[in-house]
């Protein structure tokens, strides 16, 4: 892989949206090259004022070595081509390296580059800027990289095949400070930029001016280009540098990310907010763009839409050092589960029921999953529904006889199986526990317009399932690594609902147990991951306490997948030759014969 860049790893973008996933990217067979068309030195010079004939004969090199790198096209499968090859002129290169013949291209951004814009110290060349060539280049590109929705919904009026993956920060490197809250004073208001944003924390000098009048505080500015002064506010301006970077965030008492409401903002990818969160900083942030979906105020930062509204939160956070310690735990866990470098992490796709919730609590406790997608119970008319179909497809008499059942199971065994199920050791889960540890979303159905939709913006790389619904299959080809299911029952002998049922009625207790797989357009036929044995504990009339036994010993097979997965290390199997048996819900009829056979058998009824 050939990765083409105009700015150097000083830059963020290239730092966060190529260099710090080569390690991964190499450890998984791939051979990645960066080339990038800034040297550190002239990425420092060119945010200087003035040196206008030093900027305009280095970037003049600097081109001719770009061009001549380009040379080696040949040698690579694939180009990542972030942002632009050149930042002025049209898309002339862009267009040759998308000619056929030439190795496909992914063009990756995450600001919104279509729109003119250019530093102020380089005004001089904002006639040399052609946004316009950004449609161009996601034209030519096979496929598109997009920093969030915005930018995405822009890229899909050129390009069908764009893809959202919002920028990430690298968790073990990016950690709160060693020995926690500050607890110095005055506590430090910081801002962490780039020469090309210090108007934003310019603008927000009225805002610290009135808080200073009350509440003693150090406004830190770093990576500003140029030192900022705002009469009446204690500042300081730290030098930033690469190496010193995470120490910068971890000196700030409250991050501060302010932004314009234009179209400029909304295309930002909110990743200063990220930063500060991920270092256990409280964040203030305008409310604008994406900032609205990483930050929900007042839980994980505070988003702020007037001057009164700024000074209000800062003062709150600065009055307040135990909201200060709330807020950053919040703020953390919310990059760990969507905005870690390690993690578009899986999803657990569920109906609610004391077992399945109880299982998908066990893996949020992990930090293993980013969250919990909840198919909301049927209603009245969606039972009805249901009921219709399936007098269609198996006839009145088959589910009339699984109605009985219901009847006589509501009646007679519904009491028996609750107080066994207190005796499995389930500490009840609910979805505010849940909530309070993971994302939580809920749906009708994942094969709905908008299950499906809320699957492709999280975009996670597998999807745990225990759901008795047929996912379709293009749901189910949308996380990289796609669902996989963990099924009470020996696959592919006991497919279907209630496994351990027909299994016991068939004296096979043998296979009993549970079985994760990888789920497909088929009724529990996908290929295999993991099965293990577990010999029943509960009478046959108690099979449903036993499916909830066997889903919640699955919890650690599923974490075991989930480790798997992460590792690159997920191998699939099938049986040539096994039985492969479909059943359905037990009715009646099925479960007085099970109860006779089991007596003659001498087992357990």
């Amino acid at each position: 892989m050939l990765a083409l860049s105009p700015l150097p790893v000083e830059g963020a973008g290239c730092r966060f949206r190529i260099a710090q996933f080569i390690p991964y990217l190499q450890a998984h067979g791939f051979d990645v090259t960066l080339e990038t068309l800034f040297t550190t030195e002239f990425f420092q010079l060119v945010y200087q004022p003035r040196h206008y004939l030093r900027k305009a004969m280095a970037f003049a090199r600097l081109s001719i070595d770009r061009l001549l790198a380009l040379r080696k096209l040949p040698d690579f499968d694939v180009i990542l081509l972030y942002r632009e090859i050149f930042p002025i002129g049209p898309a002339v290169v862009e267009r040759l390296l998308a000619r056929r013949g030439h190795p496909p291209i992914v063009f990756d951004f995450d600001d919104a580059i279509f729109l003119p814009a250019v530093s102020h110290a380089n005004r001089f060349i904002s006639a040399l800027k052609y946004p316009g060539k950004v449609k161009t280049i996601i034209r030519s590109a096979d496929h598109v990289i997009a920093g969030n929705d915005y930018l995405a919904s822009y890229a899909e009026r050129y390009n069908r095949s764009v893809t959202t993956i919002p920028t990430c920060v690298d968790t073990d490197r990016f950690v709160p400070r060693a020995d926690g809250a500050r607890t110095a004073t005055p506590p430090v208001v910081g801002w962490i930029g780039s020469p090309t944003t210090a108007i934003y924390i310019a603008d927000l000098a009225p805002v610290l001016r009135r808080v200073a009048e009350t509440d003693a505080f150090v406004a830190r500015i770093s990576g500003a280009g140029a030192a900022i002064e705002m009469p009446g506010v204690r500042m300081e301006n730290a030098r930033w540098s690469l190496d010193d970077e995470v120490r910068l965030f971890n000196t700030c008492d409250i991050g501060v990310y302010p932004l314009t409401d234009d179209e400029w903002s909304r295309g930002k990818c909110g990743f200063k907010a990220i930063q500060f969160m991920a270092c256990g900083v409280p964040v203030v942030a305008s409310a604008v763009g994406v900032n609205r979906e990483i930050i929900q105020d007042g839980v994980n930062g505070f988003l702020a839409s007037s001057e009164a509204e700024w000074v209000d939160k800062i003062r709150r956070l600065l009055n307040d050092a135990t909201l200060r310690r709330r807020m950053a735990e919040a703020g953390r866990r919310t990059v760990e589960r969507s905005y870690s470098l390690h993690v578009h992490a899986p999803f657990v796709y569920t109906f609610e029921s004391a077992s399945t919730l109880a299982v998908a609590g066990r893996l949020a406790a992990t930090g293993k999953i980013s969250g919990v997608i909840l198919q909301r119970p049927m209603g009245f008319a969606a039972k009805l529904a249901l009921l219709g179909r399936r007098l269609k497809r198996y006839g009145v008499i088959r589910v009339g006889d699984e109605v009985l059942f219901q009847l006589f199971y509501r009646l007679f065994l519904k009491g028996a199986d609750e107080r066994l199920r207190r005796g499995l050791g389930l500490r009840e889960t609910t979805k505010e526990m849940l909530a309070a540890a993971v994302d939580v979303f809920e749906v009708d159905s994942l094969n709905t317009f908008e299950g499906r939709t809320l699957v492709e913006r999280l975009r996670p790389d597998l999807v745990v399932m225990m759901s008795r619904e047929m996912v379709q299959t293009d749901v189910l080809s949308i996380p990289r690594l796609g669902f996989v299911g963990c099924h009470p029952g020996i696959l592919p002998d006991y497919r279907g609902v209630y496994a351990p049922f027909w299994a016991m009625r068939d004296g096979r207790a043998d296979k009993v147990g549970l079985t994760v797989y990888v789920a497909n357009d088929g009724v529990d036929t996908g290929p295999l991951i993991a099965e293990r044995a577990l010999p029943p504990q509960f009478a046959i009339r108690h099979f449903k306490v036993e499916c909830d036994r066997l889903l919640i010993e699955g919890a650690q097979d599923l974490i075991d997948v989930i480790d798997q997965a992460e590792s690159g290390h997920l191998r699939t199997y099938t049986k040539s030759g096994a039985a492969s048996r479909l059943f359905s819900h037990v009715g009646l009829s099925h479960f007085v014969d099970a109860l006779v056979h089991s007596a003659r058998r001498g087992s357990a009824a």
